[in-house]
């Protein structure tokens, strides 16, 4: 990938107090029925629910009130680390341990990695053409279509084999943000291309922590360098 144009945003305190007075702000802490619980991730479904992940379990907020979802399901009952919202209004549910669970069509279940071991937190999800892309914390970048899993990281070409997020275009490319720079995937209809972008193509580190493509612009956000738009 070719950047044309790299612009680093620092975010500043600048308009903070005009910008606060504005804001109306209301704590739900007790989303789980306790305190203190974290709520480690966040994603909303295409009916306006927000699906959260919390070190206790997944678990479904209207706006006012949050329930325990999927409650039936007592491989649920840990900590969630990635929830994502896929075609079809399915849910995909990563955890600390590394499992991956979904639900489509009200049926529960989870993806077997007898043949491709991970035990790694699971960090992200995107979908391209009904193919699931997962990262994982350690153990590089999976991708599972029509019950098949396939498993890549640092020796195929990934960056880095921690992913922390991934994004995608949509048609035939994606993104993982690692703490090596950035992972560009393309081809992935055929045999996947990989193209590591990182200090050395301009980025000003590498260890990039989130990412978000917007049809036009690739927004990273940077441990330490603020926010990145490559053009």
């Amino acid at each position: 990938m070719v950047i044309k144009r790299c612009i680093i945003l620092l975010i500043l305190n600048i308009y903070s107090t005009f910008l606060f007075s504005q804001i109306q702000v209301k704590n739900h802490f007790s989303i789980t029925g306790k305190k203190d619980v974290a709520v480690n991730t966040i994603t909303q479904d295409h009916n306006g629910y927000l699906w959260l992940g919390t070190k206790e379990g997944l678990y479904k907020f209207d706006g006012k009130s949050s329930q325990e979802a999927l409650k039936e399901y007592p491989q649920l009952k840990q900590e969630i680390t990635s929830v994502y919202v896929g075609s079809n209004n399915s849910i995909w549910i990563g955890t600390k341990t590394g499992k991956v669970f979904f639900y489509i069509n009200n049926k529960f279940d989870s993806i077997n990695f007898l043949n491709t071991p991970n035990e790694e937190k699971i960090t992200s999800f995107a979908e391209i053409n009904s193919k699931i892309y997962i990262g994982t914390y350690g153990n590089g970048l999976y991708t599972f279509s029509n019950k098949k899993l396939t498993h890549y990281d640092s020796e195929h070409g990934l960056s880095d084999n921690v992913i922390y997020s991934i994004a995608s275009d949509g048609k035939d490319k994606i993104w993982c943000g690692t703490d090596a720079g950035i992972t560009q995937i393309k081809n992935l209809k055929a045999k996947p291309y990989f193209t590591i972008i990182s200090n050395k193509d301009g980025l000003p580190d590498n260890i990039t922590r989130d990412i978000y493509f917007n049809e036009k612009h690739l927004l990273i956000s940077m441990q330490d360098s603020g926010l990145v738009i490559i053009i």
